[in-house]
């Protein structure tokens, strides 16, 4: 590409050295359009972003740049940052993880030549610190700021940044843009929305530099493609770097007829191979997919215990760091990680990569072991495998992923959102729709919740080819609480920014005897913002919402408050909704007092087996369950989720069918002589509860009670056979208010979850083939490149 000669003639190399004490730039080999190999250097791209920024005629492209970790991504955009620094144009950089953005500032503030010029705002920033950061963004002292995708969803980026001019945008790790953004973080999702809202609001002239290790190129399993849609790249370049690691070779072992657990085999190949690699020195990572698995290892590994370290999502930032440094220097030789240990991590002399379990897909895996041989010395990766283990490598992905009718009740949910108000805003929480998928933890029910609103908002804008529903702000405006009425005036006194709610606004709830439980407390309404804004700006908003629904909250108000959650429940017909009640508990009694073979009611089966026990059992009954009018599939489905949801539970006391101990074994408290008992009492809660004058019921309930408390169970089981409504405020997750942009169908046609399990069945078919067939190294790395490639 032809460069403008002020672009052309810049000396760089000067500035290289001055800022980063290097002599050269480094090159890459990259393919070419018609796929050969050819070299370009750090200093093309740097000097491609400048010509598009600073002499583009039009709107100045973007560009995508594929290349491993530790191949010199992050000098390109800190190098920028700092020539754009002297032009006072400001550099955001939006990072996934909190632990890539600390490591790269504290490297930067070391280096004299950034200092005061790059900060960080996330989820610790608190107030008062973002205040600072403000002040020196106006100021002009400081250009370069390393964000997270909450913060600009949440935050006024026009506003804070006022009369500076925005000249990059870097958005590193851009391959959960869709990975994530379906799934795990629906705010990785937004990202192309929020930059062109920027734009849109603003005059600012920018360019996007989307950055990833790995991204397939063309093909039906195009993520390249994906990701310049999801973030809106304009006409980008493109550069991919050679996928080729020809120094790692694969150790892949396939195990046949073990006797007892693989499992438990797995740990005692692995130990060995730990023992050995301390021994002799070899710097090793095994990754792991759940923190289960690590703190297993740390059980089980009695051998040169200070030589291992153990990292996990929950593992604290100074912990981590300190993981980091010790594996870095050789103090520790061998770190045991769940995937919180990857991204951006930078260890050269890793010798050996070895997987626990097979991850989810050939994209993972080569993201995983790329983290060994940075140095270019061989290096190898190992896995212990079986058939099983590639069955069994998606099936968390593919949980994740919400079910077609799931997608279906959302969407009705925020029609309805939608159609309550004159205005084009509306109001939704995640909170409407989380009974959808009880039954799950709660991070889980908030993050499939919040997925399934991005899918749906995704769908309506594939379906209509334009933006139907805009995202405009999500967050806690306000907060419920209660608190033992003897209590309440030292909260009162204390706290200002909160209003009484009288107690009569609410209902009682009951228990399953269908007895009325007595309210002994005083509820209350927080406004979130002025509260933290007058009394703790020091303290992060994410910090506070933690500690307020999870931690000790009594330094806040003077006591320990409750929690609770606001809810609106609404049934639509009386008499339909009675008769939809006793159907329902009329089939899971046949269902469970049924003679089985299996002996189903001895208590000793797990949740998995009862599950297909009862699928079974529907598929056998579906004319009992006509009345649904639904297809079989989502009656299964349904039917499944009310069952496993909200009659059986994890806790002995009140759920009225059964629980599940500490060993995961059923135990039912459940016969032939109580079952009447059980549906006498779920209908004279229900008839407690409503009347046909009566078809409305505001209470609220305790965080800790949200899943077991039998009004909200009934009200979700009606919901999701379309014969309630449910509206809750103050969830953890906090309100999202969207845009109507265009009106709202009344049926939405659901393609997405489908296509993202079908995506998942794919992976899966590679993942079989790369591990069952026969290669030696080269042939691998062959198989590598054209899964990338597409060739």
């Amino acid at each position: 590409m032809k460069f403008n000669n002020n672009i052309e003639n810049m000396n760089l190399k000067e500035k290289l050295i001055k800022y980063f004490n290097f002599e050269d730039f480094r090159s890459f080999e990259i393919y070419s359009e018609n796929l050969k190999k050819e070299e370009i250097s750090q200093e093309y791209i740097i000097k491609f972003v400048l010509n598009e920024l600073l002499y583009s005629e039009e709107t100045p492209r973007d560009m995508m740049f594929v290349a491993s970790t530790g191949g010199g991504k992050s000098l390109i955009y800190q190098m920028l940052g700092r020539i754009l620094h002297d032009m006072n144009l400001m550099t955001i950089i939006i990072d996934p993880l909190k632990t890539l953005m600390n490591d790269q500032i504290k490297t930067l503030k070391s280096n004299k030549e950034f200092g005061d010029i790059v900060e960080k705002i996330n989820s610790d920033t608190t107030y008062e610190e973002r205040k600072i950061i403000y002040e020196n963004i106006q100021s002009g002292k400081t250009s370069i700021v390393y964000v997270s995708p909450e913060f600009l969803a949440n935050n006024p980026v026009n506003e804070i940044f006022k009369n500076r001019q925005i000249g990059l945008f870097v958005i590193d790790e851009a391959h959960v843009v869709n990975s994530w953004g379906n799934t795990f973080r629906a705010d990785y999702g937004y990202l192309g929305d929020y930059l062109e809202d920027l734009q849109e609001l603003s005059n600012h002239r920018y360019v996007k530099l989307a950055l990833t290790a790995t991204a397939i190129y063309k093909g039906e399993l195009d993520t390249v493609n994906e990701i310049k849609e999801y973030l809106n790249l304009r006409n980008p370049e493109i550069i991919i770097t050679n996928y080729r690691r020809d120094n790692i070779d694969f150790n892949i072992i396939k195990i046949d007829d073990i006797k007892g657990s693989f499992t438990e085999y797995l740990y005692e190949k692995i130990i060995l191979r730990i023992k050995d690699n301390i021994k002799n020195k070899i710097k090793t990572i095994v990754y792991c997919p759940f923190k289960s698995h690590v703190y297993q290892f740390k059980r089980k590994i009695q051998y040169e215990l200070q030589k291992v370290g153990y990292l996990t999502g929950d593992t604290s930032s100074n912990e981590r760091k300190n993981i980091q440094e010790r594996f870095k220097s050789g103090n520790l030789t061998v770190v045991i990680a769940t995937k919180a240990f990857g991204m951006g991590v930078d260890v050269p002399d890793v010798r050996e990569v070895i997987h626990f379990k097979l991850p989810n897909s050939l994209i993972d895996y080569i993201q995983e072991i790329g983290r060994s041989g940075r140095d270019g010395d061989k290096s190898k990766a190992t896995v212990f495998y079986n058939e099983k283990s590639i069955k069994d490598s998606n099936k968390l992905e593919k949980s994740a992923i919400p079910a077609k009718w799931q997608l279906e009740h959302t969407y009705k949910a925020i029609k309805k959102r939608a159609e309550e108000t004159e205005n084009k805003q509306f109001r939704i929480s995640s909170g409407d729709i989380s009974h959808l998928f009880n039954g799950e933890s709660s991070s889980s029910s908030i993050q499939k919740s919040r997925s399934a609103l991005f899918i749906v908002e995704r769908q309506l804008e594939r379906n209509f080819n334009k933006k139907i529903l805009k995202k405009i702000f999500e967050g806690n405006q306000k907060l419920y609480f209660g608190i033992l009425k003897y209590d309440a005036d030292i909260v009162e006194k204390k706290v200002k920014e909160i209003k009484h709610i009288p107690n009569e606004t609410f209902k009682n709830d009951f228990n399953y005897m269908g007895n009325e439980k007595k309210i002994l407390q005083n509820f209350y309404e927080l406004d979130v913002k002025e509260f933290l804004k007058n009394n703790y700006p020091d303290i992060s908003y994410q910090k506070f919402i933690y500690n307020f629904f999870w931690g000790n909250n009594e330094d806040f108000f003077g006591k320990n408050v409750s929690p609770k959650i606001y809810y609106k429940l609404k049934i639509f017909d009386y008499e339909k909704s009675k008769e939809t009640l006793e159907k329902v508990i009329d089939f899971f009694n046949a269902f469970l007092l049924e003679d089985r073979e299996d002996n189903l009611l001895s208590g000793q089966v797990k949740q998995q087996t009862v599950e297909n026990h009862l699928k079974k059992y529907i598929r056998e009954n579906y004319d009992k369950l006509e009345w649904i009018n639904e297809s079989k599939t989502e009656i299964t489905s349904k039917i499944t989720r009310i069952f496993s949801s909200f009659f059986i539970d994890n806790k002995e006391n009140e759920m009225p069918f059964a629980y599940f101990n500490k060993n995961n074994f059923l135990n039912l408290r459940y016969n032939k002589n109580i079952a009447p008992h059980i549906r006498e009492n779920i209908l004279k809660i229900f008839e407690n509860s409503y009347s046909e004058n009566t078809l409305e019921r505001d209470m609220i309930i305790d965080i800790q009670n949200v899943n077991s408390s039998p009004s909200v169970i009934i009200a979700s089981i009606l919901e999701m056979l379309h014969q309630a409504e449910i509206q809750t405020e103050g969830e953890q997750n906090g309100i999202i208010i969207y845009e109507k942009m265009d009106e709202l169908p009344e049926e939405l046609k659901i393609t997405k979850a489908k296509e993202l399990k079908e995506n998942i069945e794919k992976q899966k078919n590679i993942m079989t083939e790369f591990f069952e067939t026969e290669m030696n190294n080269e042939q691998r790395w062959d198989y590598i490149e054209k899964y990338f490639l597409k060739i």
